[in-house]
């Protein structure tokens, strides 16, 4: 499989864009890099209308899976492509944009989602948000960032090498 990655901000650019809007999905997106490359081969985009459908006729024309991750506000995903497109972001609040505003359509997140047809967030709570405007069936996902063993886990379990459940590691602490 073949996963295509971005994020507004890169290596080239990170340093200028620090506290602006966004710019934490760069972070996010190097924590889930390691799981990633675990499940498929990573191509890191830089321009997405440029870039994405490229790959994915490359991957077609060799018998592969390609998905591409925008690790962005739904707003700012690129919407359109042929390969199958899922955002990756984090909502912190009791409901998602649902009408438009500003001139811009893509400010509307459901009918955004409805287009992309899936999503993964960063928390239970960003997802339940999510179905209670897309419906019950709508395929969004709650996966948190990927944090090291070492942060959380006693140096016996590291020693171990024994996974630590979140829960396990939030009343160890």
């Amino acid at each position: 499989m073949i996963i295509l990655v971005y994020t507004k901000f890169n290596s080239a650019n990170i340093q200028d864009g620090l506290g602006s809007s966004e710019y934490s999905y760069y972070f996010v997106l190097h924590k889930f890099l390691p799981v990633l490359k675990a499940i498929g081969q990573i191509h890191e985009i830089t321009d997405p209308v440029l870039e994405v459908d490229e790959y994915y006729e490359q991957a077609l024309k060799g018998g592969r899976k390609c998905v591409f991750l925008s690790f962005t506000a739904p707003h700012n995903v690129v919407v359109g492509l042929k390969c199958p497109t899922i955002p990756v972001f984090a909502w912190e609040y009791d409901t998602i944009p649902n009408e438009r505003w500003g001139g811009n359509e893509n400010n509307n997140w459901v009918d955004v989602l409805k287009k992309l047809g899936a999503a993964i967030t960063h928390s239970v709570h960003s997802a339940e948000v999510i179905r209670s405007e897309l419906g019950k069936g709508f395929p969004v996902i709650s996966c948190p960032s990927p944090i090291e063993a070492h942060y959380f886990a006693s140096q016996q379990q590291i020693s171990e090498k024994r996974p630590v459940l979140q829960y396990e590691a939030m009343l160890t602490k």
